[in-house]
């Protein structure tokens, strides 16, 4: 989709800064940044609220949508990095819950033109071996039903804003017991994307100590899915 880009465009022509949009909407100014970003899905009902904020016609927005061609944005050298965004095992938050916008930017690389890729840093070992604890994931955020349809099982992807994850089980003094659900409320978590029938799919681990997550598969205003491209293993 191309409402983030739209929505940048949008804000522009009123004169609004990010600041002052976020102030508009009731969110700090990453909070309201992660939806231009495509980071945060943006809801029908949200961008009517949004352009009633600035004085602007559904139509008048829609007119910019259409104006905007698809990676019609020149790719930065750099992009930003998620230091606690990408959950295996630990608890992940979004930049806005740490009230950190970014901890670093790292370099853009070779496997990614997307114009808002971005990096996380795993947390927790719910994907070892194939990914550990501190890697870096390079992700293109997919935009659109068609992208989302056309994603391939076996794929390790981010779903931001996913449901609990589960360990099956913990060694407790040496004992087996049940672990309690991590909340992951506003954070992502990596998994191996999975296709299971009637319109969902599952977050897979390669670390047989937790199970899959299930997901809706469908933009519901909730959940985005994006696609690791490169893995970075520091030295």
């Amino acid at each position: 989709m191309r409402w983030p880009l739209a929505l940048t465009k949008a804000r522009e022509l009123r004169g609004v800064s990010q600041i002052q949009a976020g102030k508009l909407m009731g969110l700090s100014g990453v909070s309201y940044g992660n939806r231009e970003r495509g980071i945060t899905s943006i809801t029908d009902e949200w961008l009517g609220q949004f352009l009633s904020k600035i004085d602007m016609q559904r139509e008048e927005f829609d007119a910019i949508v259409r104006r905007i061609p698809v990676q019609s944005v020149t790719p930065s050298e750099d992009i930003p990095l998620y230091p606690t965004l990408a959950s295996a095992g630990k608890r992940a938050f979004m930049p806005e819950d740490t009230g950190e916008e970014w901890a670093e930017k790292v370099p853009r690389g070779t496997a990614t033109k997307h114009p808002r890729a971005f990096a996380a840093r795993v947390r927790g070992d719910s994907m070892e071996p194939r990914v550990s604890d501190g890697d870096v994931l390079v992700c293109e955020p997919i935009d659109d039903e068609e992208g989302l349809e056309s994603l391939q099982d076996g794929r390790v992807v981010v779903a931001i804003g996913v449901a609990p994850e589960v360990r099956d089980v913990d060694i407790v003094n040496g004992e087996p017991r049940r672990a309690t659900p991590l909340p992951v409320p506003t954070g992502g978590m990596v998994g191996v994307w999975a296709w299971v029938g009637g319109g969902e799919a599952e977050l897979r681990k390669t670390n047989k100590a937790y199970q899959a997550i299930r997901l809706p598969a469908r933009h519901n205003g909730t959940v985005r899915i994006a696609v690791v491209v490169e893995l970075r293993r520091p030295m």
